[in-house]
């Protein structure tokens, strides 16, 4: 069996960045927006093993903003 505290995790994903001029806002310098699709080792072994799972049920998708302040 696989131990249960520690989770390899496989991820691929990019981060757009955009450059605000400094007469537009005082303080936010940049903003990035990124997105992510990962999984973790024990979904994949699940996946392998059954044929029934779908991507859907292993695969998930995060998106986010961050603000760069000056």
């Amino acid at each position: 069996t696989l131990a249960t505290k520690i989770r390899f995790n496989v991820y691929l994903g990019q981060r757009f960045n955009y450059h605000i001029k400094e007469s537009r806002l005082k303080f936010v310098k940049t903003v990035s927006f990124f997105y992510e699709v990962h999984t973790n080792d024990l979904y994949i072994i699940q996946a392998v093993e059954n044929s029934y799972i779908k991507p859907k049920d292993y695969l998930h998708l995060a998106f986010g903003l961050k603000f760069q302040f000056l």
